[in-house]
């Protein structure tokens, strides 16, 4: 059998999903998901103190994005991306547009949000930082570490 090997650590606070490359950790006072290197630097962290929040058909991701981190969002072009850093910003318009719900950071991740309703991003720290869908009934995101160079390249700010 092939596939990816992982290990569940359970703690008191916290179970982490270990991997080769990676650590799941999951705050199980609220569910505050953290992703970390396996030398446990820290990469990405939802909000520890309100990591999500939920009404009807609108959800809002809470994350602690670095004050220097980069972030771009899939454009409607194979290569064309743009600058959220700072800004509030739609990264998919759901079906009126045909863009990928995806945001890419300069620490070397990506997330995909899999919803097909409207996703804004929020890098604006007085309102957020989040992430916003809209016309679904539950929180779902991809998390992927690793970015393609050329994403990143072009980043200029």
């Amino acid at each position: 059998k092939s596939g990816l090997k992982w290990t569940l650590k359970e703690m008191r606070d916290m179970v982490d999903l270990v991997t080769d490359s990676l650590i799941v950790r999951v705050e199980r006072r609220n569910g505050a998901v953290r992703f970390l290197k396996t030398d446990k630097t820290l990469v990405l962290s939802e909000k520890l103190s309100e990591p999500r929040q939920m009404e009807k058909n609108e959800n809002w991701v809470y994350f602690d994005w670095g004050k220097k981190e980069k972030l771009k969002s899939k454009g409607l072009l194979k290569d064309d991306y743009k600058i959220v850093t700072g800004k509030a910003s739609y990264i998919s318009l759901g079906c009126a547009e045909p863009r990928m719900p995806l945001l890419v950071s300069g620490n070397g991740y990506e997330i995909f949000v899999a919803c097909e309703g409207k996703v804004l991003c929020c890098d604006i720290p007085m309102y957020g930082p989040y992430i916003y869908s809209g016309d679904t009934d539950q929180i779902d995101y991809y998390f992927v570490m690793g970015t393609k160079e050329d994403a990143l390249k072009p980043y200029i700010m």
